[in-house]
């Protein structure tokens, strides 16, 4: 049953998602730069922490008080946008004055003119949504407008971070990237005809440097120096490894943790990836901080590695060696009956080739000494004999 015609809500006017996204985009262009300004005013350009104090206090102060004057012109000049423009603007062309700065002055200066910009545009914009929205949803248009601004300034030193991370903390590189969010603001309120092309080629770009920061965020952590970062494995597995024919050999190729555990294929990576959170998770709770913690899981840890590896066909190990292209000529009798064995048989690596860069895990015996290892039974099961087929069993019974 519809509502009768005077109960249905208006539909948000488009001018309010308009003036909602340039908010959003003038945020996250402005807290790009404001989260890294105390670190590049202090750190880069020397400048004492009161000092700072002083300067923030201050700029935060003048956009307070534009404010008042903003509005008040706004409501005497009946220009709405051209103020908001106004203010939108000043703080657009800031951005590339802090990149360019080498004194303190000119970014003192720059950082007043961006918070002149700030007041003028605030009460304008408000009035402005208020004139275009019907006034029984005028609280939904500012609570929307608010949220796309705070998502803004949300996503502002986020993205602030992850390039300060991806660019080795490179400030002035930082600052110019929060250019591009500013004027995609002023375009977008100026309904220029320039601000899709403009977006989407940044929305390219942005792809292009997540994508960047995401892989190098993913290669970081396939290394060595990254798996042996915690002593866990440094003390223990890694000692090993080092002790074996995939560290060190006369051909001097060498395979690290990351070649042997991680795959190099993207989905299996990433499934790899996810996994390995619950071993951050046991890193937390001290489940193997001690050698002695270690051993007590070491076959436990092994059996899971193990079956993991089964399951894709050793697929870690075929990076590097491939039934395919082995000549059993050049391999020893021994070695090339087996292989030619498991490989008929639907083997693969890992079966017959347990301990190959670790230790086996220690197993208790009931009689004679301890000794390092496991018995051959526990990871080369004995091959159950196959049950004769009903023909044999008839032409024997005849």
């Amino acid at each position: 049953m519809s509502l009768p015609t005077d109960l249905k809500i208006p539909r948000m006017p488009a001018g309010v998602w308009v003036l909602g996204c340039v908010s959003l985009l003038m945020d996250i262009s402005s807290e790009m730069i404001h989260s890294l300004l105390p670190l590049f005013l202090v750190g880069t350009l020397g400048i004492s922490v009161l000092a700072l104090g002083l300067i923030e206090g201050l700029a935060e102060s003048t956009a307070l008080i534009s404010k008042v004057f903003s509005g008040m012109l706004s409501d005497y000049l009946g220009r709405r946008k051209g103020l908001a423009l106004l203010g939108y603007g000043l703080g657009a062309l800031t951005k590339p004055v802090f990149a360019l700065a080498n004194g303190v002055g000119v970014v003192v200066a720059a950082r007043f003119i961006d918070r002149v910009g700030k007041g003028i545009r605030g009460a304008p914009r408000d009035a402005l949504l208020a004139d275009i929205t019907p006034p029984s949803i005028r609280g939904a248009a500012f609570g929307l407008r608010q949220s796309l601004d705070t998502v803004g300034a949300f996503t502002g030193p986020l993205l602030a971070t992850g390039l300060m991370l991806a660019w080795a903390n490179d400030f002035r590189a930082v600052f110019w990237v929060a250019l591009i969010p500013g004027l995609l603001a002023v375009l977008l309120l100026l309904r220029s005809p320039l601000t899709i092309p403009v977006a989407l080629g940044v929305a390219f770009a942005a792809g292009i440097i997540f994508w960047g920061g995401f892989n190098t965020a993913m290669e970081w952590t396939n290394r060595e120096e990254f798996c042996i970062s915690c002593h866990e494995m440094k003390d223990n597995v890694y000692q090993e490894y080092r002790n074996t024919i995939h560290a060190s050999n006369r051909s001097g190729v060498r395979a690290t943790c990351p070649d042997c555990h991680v795959p190099k294929e993207w989905g299996p990576k990433i499934i790899r990836k996810i996994q390995a959170s619950n071993e951050v998770l046991h890193k937390v709770l001290g489940s193997i901080d001690t050698p002695e913690k270690f051993n007590a899981k070491r076959l436990e840890l092994a059996k899971h590695e193990w079956d993991r590896m089964k399951k894709t066909d050793s697929r870690e190990c075929r990076n590097c060696h491939n039934f395919d292209s082995f000549d059993y000529a050049e391999q020893g009798r021994r070695s090339s009956k087996m292989h030619q064995t498991g490989l008929n048989e639907g083997k693969t690596c890992i079966d017959c080739h347990k301990g190959i860069a670790h230790q086996l895990p220690q197993v208790e015996q009931a009689i004679g000494a301890p000794k390092d290892g496991a018995t051959p039974e526990e990871f080369h099961p004995p091959v159950q004999p196959e049950e004769p087929k009903p023909e044999a069993d008839k032409a024997t019974k005849g």
